[in-house]
């Protein structure tokens, strides 16, 4: 940091002058401060008046050329002393904006206290060297320390200019870490309003630009800020806006504090009070479209005192006017001003003025506008006419304008719906009166209006009220007659209508309704005529009983009813055709005629009903209306079955009679010549064989008969059939479920021939419903198999009942709902005998891999000097590395040289163990199943000679399957004895035998639950068995050794037989499902499998020993690996049919990837690690983890 102490003089002062500073570097020195573009420099200088350091005097910096930069005083006035702060001296920030020199004056008043405009100062000028951002500083700079003082009364030093070029941070007189005000000090503005610019301050470390600095803000007076902390930018700044000055009255303060060293800076800010206030104008009376005499009046003050050039908003706020003259802007005595413009309705207009600036300050004015002009009745108000006419009198009106008469008005007329007046405007005479006629009342029956309204001020209007005379409406002939029902009435009902005044009213529609009892009428409306007469005609219906009869006219205004009287026809008889006989077919000769027994004038129009109540005949019409003289016929063709017919005649009112003939001839009695198609075993699903039948009658077979079909279950091809010309009709069934199913097929009695019918039945099995797997039909049979020959036997015991139970839900269900009886069937199967055979193959897997270990482990050869890597191997799926070799390539050692005191090995012990899970998906046929596998073996050998190994092993494998979703499970243990072998030829061709025997313990529990209509089973089978399994392995291949790298490829082929004893299942008899217990026979599996492996390893030497990392990879093919059915038979089941259960076939092909590390020891210890998956078997996802340890004795 580089400071300069200058003097200063004031300008223009005469060397004569005792009391004035002179101007001048001290020893001539240059006045140049040195700066970076972009980067600030704190410029610091003493005020002192004869040489006595002056505080509190105002200073004032200013640029040469605003352009060259941003300058920006820190301190106001000269400053006293405190810690870090010299008397007199004051501050100010100047950023380059461009290099080169810039010109910067600062002046101070030359007289203590003087604070006018044209006080003497004394100033002095100094220049900022920029250089640009990047730039290093020059030998040729100023040096440090420089002071210059000059004599006088008054005078300013640069005490210091603060820079980053050439800066050590030494020999500076400020103190480091600084906050000082930049902008926004001072401002004042109005109460509850934000401030326009914002508060600023710049911090600096040691006279160099700070970034990054937090800034805490503090208010007092009340107002709010932007924010309560803030960080200086790149620029050293950092801001804050003041969002409300609040209510005042302040005066408020902000201090910044910096938050690393406590530095601070205070703002001070002031609140103006700004006021309105209401002078004149408010309350005034102004007529409608007028305006105010005088206008409305406000005055704005600010801090109490009036305040020019403030805009003031006038608005109307409710009624009905409007502004003018409005003078928005204050003038000089605050006063602002506006006219109220009285609209066209009375009322009160409320005005609001506000300040722009302050919209809260408000003041309201009120105006009344009234109206001073009117409209009255001056006569022919509430007269009453009757309709049509007009009234008689005329109606008149007076307009008035301040009381007195208004003439020249133009006076609107108008008139409810119907009413006619002599004219629609008028026009008010020298007394101010308009007068009108109506000219007819109209037809309506409400009082009706007569509005006069003034057309210069349509709100002023008056109404005339008058009241019509209703008319009235009589029965003027035809009321209270009677007649037979469904009659004609004897004469018209006749109405007359007349008006208020008792004159007939001509033309006017009369409206007819029945409005109650049964009848009808001619037509719906009549017109009256000169008399104001209008009639219609009744006929009466058929039902007898009392009838009113209504008329209305204008929308029921008026309303007249007549009643009448439909009366029971007195009886009616047949007249002739009664008592005829024919032959089946015949038209009977005679008509079957009523006759009306009442006597009346006209008996014409009377329904009649003919209808045959018995016997084989046909009518034809079977309704008739009687003539004039009361009759009415029918025409009776017989039918062709022999026998009595009775038709029966029914007139209104319930009334009847009956006629009787005859048909000729004997009943015949139809037999079925042949059926065919009964007894079928159906498919559901599947369309029966036909089932045919020949409908025989008087020997002959029957053509064109309808035979109607029906069945108890399933669906037919057709509901009716019609025999052929041989006498021949079939049909077919389909059925849903299993069953027996009843087809009835059913001949109505025809002509001559009395009806019969036939009936097939048919059975639908369990095994035969569609959609089952191989697995549930097969279920399926056994079932169907065991019910039937149950369904057959005397006495049952409990298990066997239940069995018949459970099929009989099956059967029940299997149309309802079908797939419930496939999770039944699903449910019954042994799955669990399914997975046996996997654990079998499982222990024998888990043996051979933990002896695969110890044969590789022994062809590892001789030991390298102390430490023997003999026995070592990587433990992997196929086979192990030796890696003997490896560690002398490693280790960088020959291949140890026999020793006569030394002798291989001979005898050796292991135990190795393994740890396999795995999962097989679902299939068509084979549940989803997870298992786990662990196995241990614990064995001895003995190195026959250099090439070849001999031992024996003791091993135990446990496994446990469960099936998914708790269906059941299957647990295994075994002991199995192994013999083995490995023959080497040095250290690359080896041939590997193994042969094992085991005996092994099977656990089952099989979960049998599901829900049927009306039957749920929930029960868990249980049983244990034995199994044997014999294994054989040959492996062949070769081992290639590359410094630490080992590689190796094989070959096998494996031989096993897996043996299983016959179980059979326990379920608690108290349960529902206790007959669903199974018997699995005994049955072998056998296996035959090739594998071709390559493997590499990599040895990695330690102080301690050696790492071995493998990587190893096999395919597998297997041989007749298809999956073995087995039987199981239902334990109640007395024909003991067998459920054979198949799986899906296995992929013959699929892969084995190992991953591994082994590890050794010294004193002939080792062990190892490794992890298997089976890849590419579809359906199978296995993986094995194997751990070993090994150790020679």
């Amino acid at each position: 940091m580089v400071f300069f102490w200058l003097g200063l003089a004031s300008a223009g002062a005469g060397a004569q002058d005792a009391n004035v500073a002179r101007l001048g570097p001290a020893g001539g020195q240059a006045q140049e401060v040195q700066a970076r573009v972009g980067e600030p420099v704190e410029l610091l200088i003493m005020a002192d008046r004869d040489g006595v350091a002056s505080v509190g005097d105002p200073l004032s910096w200013s640029l040469e050329t605003p352009e060259s930069g941003e300058l920006a005083a820190l301190d106001a006035t000269s400053r006293a002393a405190g810690e870090g702060v010299e008397a007199g001296s004051g501050r100010a920030l100047f950023t380059a904006a461009s290099p080169g020199r810039h010109g910067i004056t600062v002046q101070m008043p030359r007289e203590a206290g003087c604070v006018a405009s044209d006080c003497a100062r004394v100033a002095h000028r100094l220049v900022v060297l920029a250089q640009a951002a990047g730039a290093t500083a020059s030998e040729s700079d100023p040096p440090r320390d420089l002071r210059w003082v000059a004599g006088g009364a008054a005078g300013l030093a640069l005490i210091g200019a603060a820079s980053s070029i050439g800066s050590d941070g030494g020999g500076d007189s400020t103190r480091s870490g600084t906050l000082a005000i930049f902008a926004g000090n001072g401002q004042s503005g109005l109460a509850n309003r934000a401030l326009p610019v914002a508060l600023e301050v710049v911090a600096l470390n040691g006279g160099a630009a700070a970034s990054g600095i937090a800034i805490q803000w503090a208010v007092t007076g009340g107002a709010t800020l932007s924010a309560a902390s803030t960080s200086t930018g790149a620029d050293s700044r950092a801001r804050v806006n003041v969002t409300s000055l609040g209510p005042g009255p302040g005066p408020i303060t902000v201090t910044a504090t910096r938050a690393d060293n406590g530095a601070s800076a205070t703002f001070t800010l002031t609140i103006n009070i700004a006021a309105l206030d209401k002078v004149s104008g408010d309350g005034q009376t102004a007529p409608v479209d007028t305006t105010t005499a005088l206008p409305l009046v406000v005055r704005t003050r600010l801090n109490g005192a009036p305040q020019a050039g403030v805009t003031v908003s006038w608005q109307v706020v409710s009624g009905n006017g409007s502004l003018s003259g409005v003078s928005a802007l204050s003038d000089a005595n605050g006063l602002a001003q506006a006219f109220v413009n009285a609209g066209s309705l009375p009322g009160t207009i409320t005005v609001r003025a506000s300040r722009a600036d302050s919209p809260l300050l408000q003041q309201t004015f009120t105006v009344n506008a009234v109206e001073l002009r009117d409209l009255a009745i001056v006569s022919g108000n509430n007269q009453t006419q009757a309709q049509g006419n007009a009234l008689p009198s005329p109606l008149v009106v007076r307009a008035t304008d301040s009381a007195l008469a208004d003439p020249g008005v133009n006076i609107l007329w108008n008139s409810s719906p119907g009413v006619q007046l002599s004219t629609n405007s008028t026009v008010t005479d020298g007394a101010g009166e308009s007068t009108i006629t109506v000219t007819d009342t109209g037809l309506g029956l409400d009082p009706f209006t007569v509005t006069a309204r003034r057309a210069d001020q349509p709100a002023l209007s008056v109404t005339f009220s008058f009241n019509v005379l209703p008319p009235s409406l009589t029965v003027f002939s035809g009321d209270a007659q009677s007649g037979l029902a469904s009659a004609r009435a004897a004469a018209p009902v006749e109405v007359q209508l007349k008006d208020g005044n008792g004159d007939a009213m001509a033309g006017q529609t009369v409206s007819w309704t029945v409005k109650s009892g049964s009848a009808s009428l001619d037509a719906p409306f009549a017109i009256t005529d000169s008399d104001g007469l209008a009639s219609v005609t009744v006929r009466y219906g058929n039902v007898p009983g009392p009838i009113v009869i209504g008329a209305s006219v204008f929308s029921g205004g008026a309303t007249a009813t007549a009643t009448a009287t439909a009366l029971p026809p007195g009886g009616i008889a047949a007249a002739s055709g009664d008592g005829q006989t024919g032959n089946p077919g015949d038209v009977l000769p005679q008509l079957l005629v009523v006759q009306i027994v009442d006597p009346a004038p006209d008996l014409s129009g009377i329904p009649i009903s003919f209808v045959v109540i018995s016997g084989s005949a046909t009518l034809a019409p079977a309704n008739a209306l009687t003539d004039a003289s009361g009759q009415a016929g029918t025409q009776l063709t017989l039918g062709r079955t022999p026998g009595p017919v009775v038709v029966q005649a029914t007139a209104p009112g319930g009334v009847v009679t009956q006629f009787n003939a005859t048909v000729s001839g004997t009943l015949v009695v139809t037999s079925v010549g042949s059926s065919t198609g009964g007894g079928q075993t159906l498919t559901p699903g599947t369309p029966s064989a036909p089932m045919e039948l020949v409908l025989i009658g008087n020997g002959v077979p029957l053509v064109g008969q309808s035979v109607s079909w029906s069945t108890s279950g399933g669906t037919l091809d057709s509901a009716t059939t019609t025999t052929d010309a041989t006498g021949k009709t079939s049909n077919r069934v389909t059925v849903t479920g299993a069953g027996t199913t009843v087809v009835t097929a059913s001949v109505p009695t025809f002509n001559e021939f009395v009806g019969s019918s036939v009936s097939f039945t048919h059975n639908s099995t369990l095994a035969a419903l569609p959609a089952l797997s191989i697995n549930e039909a097969s279920v399926a049979e056994a079932l169907d198999a065991a019910c039937l020959s149950l369904g057959g036997s005397g006495a049952l015991t409990p298990d066997q009942q239940d069995l018949v139970d459970q099929c009989n839900a099956l059967i029940a269900a299997s149309t309802s709902d079908p797939g419930a009886v496939s999770e039944a069937l699903t449910a019954m199967l042994p799955d669990v005998a399914q997975t046996q055979a996997d654990a079998g193959k499982a222990a024998v897997g888990a043996q051979f891999n933990n002896l695969n270990t110890r044969m590789v482990g022994l062809r590892s050869g001789a030991p390298v000097a102390q430490l023997s890597f003999a026995d070592l191997t990587l433990a992997m799926a196929g086979g192990r590395v030796p890696l003997g070799t490896m560690g002398m390539s490693l280790l960088g050692a020959a291949e140890a040289a026999p020793v006569e005191d030394f002798e291989l090995q001979k005898w050796g012990f292991f135990l190795s163990g393994n740890i396999g899970r795995g999962e097989s998906d679902p299939t068509n046929l084979t549940p989803r199943y997870d298992f786990d596998v662990e196995g241990i073996t614990a064995g001895v050998d003995y190195r026959w000679s250099d090439t070849m190994v001999l031992g024996v092993a003791l091993g135990y494998t446990r496994q446990d399957t469960a099936l998914a979703g708790g269906q059941g499970s299957v647990g295994m243990q075994g002991l199995s004895l192994s013999g083995y072998s490995t023959w080497y030829h040095g250290r690359d061709w080896y041939l590997d035998s193994v042969v094992t025997l085991g005996d092994n313990r099977y656990d089952h529990e099989r979960r049998i639950q599901y829900i049927l209509p009306g039957e749920v089973v929930n029960q868990v089978a249980k049983a244990d068995s034995d199994g044997t399994d014999v294994s054989a392995t040959l492996t062949f291949g070769r081992d290639f050794s590359r410094a630490a790298w080992t590689f190796g490829a094989y070959g096998r082929a494996a031989y096993s037989r897996l043996g299983f004893d016959e179980f059979q299942e326990e379920l608690d008899a108290s349960l529902n499902g206790s007959g669903l217990a199974l018997r699995v026979e005994s049955r072998t599996v056998t296996g035959l499998s090739s594998t071709l492996g390559g493997k590499a390893a990599y040895a990695h030497s330690a102080s301690w020993g050696i790492l071995v990392p493998q990587l190893e990879v096999e395919w597998v093919r297997e041989y007749g690996s298809d999956t073995e059915a087995f039987r199981g038979f239902f334990v109640d089941d007395p024909t003991q049919t067998p459920i054979l259960v198949l799986g899906d076939d296995l992929d013959n092909d699929y892969f084995r990837i190992g991953l591994g590390m082994s590890m050794v020891l010294t004193h002939g210890r080792s062990g190892f690690i490794t992890y298997e998956r089976l890849v590419a078997r579809s359906g199978i996802d296995q993986q094995t983890l194997s751990l070993g340890f090994r150790w020679e004795f």
